[in-house]
């Protein structure tokens, strides 16, 4: 009876070579008929690899939630028995039926698990199986680059096996083993590794470039906001059109020799009054205009606004409006709720984008920051 299930035992390792896994399963069948008679002291030896052929048969049928259940129960008998053969060879075909049952989480905890047994003695896995485990771990590991690398390398020493054991094959046979391709499959992952930390070296660049310019942007708008802040509290502590008022000694109207003391006086009173009425407000107010209103001409007009304050017409006028609209900003809560282009109108401007620029120009603020600190600023109080 030994001598019978050891012949069935070898029937079935043939076939199972042969890829012919229905007769192997017929052999298993004869194989558990014989073991019911049989008393030997090895029984429970030879049901534990009559199981663990069950499992490997079952899988290649594609019974691959039955190989799961002989791998486990496999697993169990070994737990006392303690064979490393059993372990690796039940891990394995678990993690390979489990990657076909869609589960690749499981089947990479037990096909890694397989690997380290592995890793602790090369003999126990045959050349077939350990192709089996290695391309299955570099078909989940296919985006790992690392590991790829290591699961190739350890095809490229089982095929070395393979080729050291069949040296006595005649030499086109030898080529014919998977060496070529798997050299060329390991270049192509050490591309992907390299390829993968140039583009990470790219991404560190670019991570450091992309801090270094938001702490400049963020610096500078920290900056700024100090400059508005600045800016703001000078505003608020003092007329920004000290230089422009009319009050200037009649001498400095010296400087336009050809107008005489009379007229230049005139003009200035004649100003002085524009001012006070607030005339500038008018958005019709030209050179020409005044000038025709002073019953002066605009040459003399503008040579005595050269003279007294140092600018021309347009800038005087712009002035005198930014000082306004300053001032209405700073003590009319009324006038703080105007929109922009409101406080424009009522300044004079024809539009809220020549009044916003005009504004900054003049005092380094545009009109919604400086009503909006003002605001703030009350709040706080």
């Amino acid at each position: 009876k030994q001598n019978i299930i050891s012949s069935y035992e070898a029937f079935i390792l043939c076939n199972v070579a042969l890829g012919n896994y229905q007769m192997a399963n017929s052999y298993v069948i004869k194989h558990d008929s014989i073991i019911n008679e049989y008393k030997g002291f090895d029984k429970e030896q030879i049901i534990h690899w009559q199981l663990d052929a069950e499992m490997e048969i079952n899988y290649f049928l594609g019974n691959y939630q039955k190989s799961i259940d002989l791998s486990n129960s496999s697993l169990e008998i070994n737990a006392f028995q303690k064979d490393p053969y059993y372990d690796i060879n039940a891990t394995l075909y678990g993690g390979l039926a489990w990657y076909e049952l869609g589960d690749p989480r499981q089947s990479k905890y037990l096909l890694t698990r397989a690997d380290s047994i592995f890793k602790n003695d090369s003999n126990l896995l045959s050349t077939y199986s350990g192709k089996l485990l290695y391309n299955k771990l570099l078909e989940i590991e296919r985006t790992n680059p690392e590991k790829s690398l290591e699961y190739f390398d350890k095809l490229l020493k089982i095929d070395s096996i393979s080729l050291k054991n069949y040296k006595i094959l005649e030499p086109q046979f030898i080529r014919t083993f998977e060496t070529p391709e798997l050299l060329k499959s390991k270049e192509e992952a050490i591309e992907k590794l390299q390829s993968r930390n140039r583009n990470s070296a790219y991404l560190i660049f670019l991570s450091i470039l992309v801090i270094v310019v938001a702490s400049l942007m963020a610096w500078n708008y920290y900056r700024q906001k100090i400059i508005y802040r600045r800016r703001y509290e000078r505003l608020m502590k003092s007329e920004i059109l000290s230089n422009n008022t009319v009050a200037k000694q009649s001498e400095e109207a010296n400087k336009s020799p050809q107008l005489s003391q009379e007229i230049i006086d005139d003009l200035l009173r004649k100003l002085e009054k524009f001012e006070k009425n607030k005339d500038y407000l008018n958005s019709s107010v030209s050179l020409m205009a005044l000038a025709k209103k002073f019953n002066t001409n605009s040459s003399y007009l503008s040579r005595v606004l050269n003279s007294s304050k140092s600018i021309n017409f347009s800038q005087y006028l712009n002035d005198l409006r930014i000082d306004y609209a300053v001032n209405q900003m700073k003590n009319d809560a009324v006038f703080r709720k105007y929109t922009i282009e409101a406080i424009a109108t009522e300044c004079g401007y024809n539009n809220s984008a020549s009044f916003s620029r005009s504004f900054y120009k003049n005092t380094g603020l545009h009109p919604s920051y400086f009503i909006n600190e003002i605001i703030k600023d009350q709040k706080a109080e």
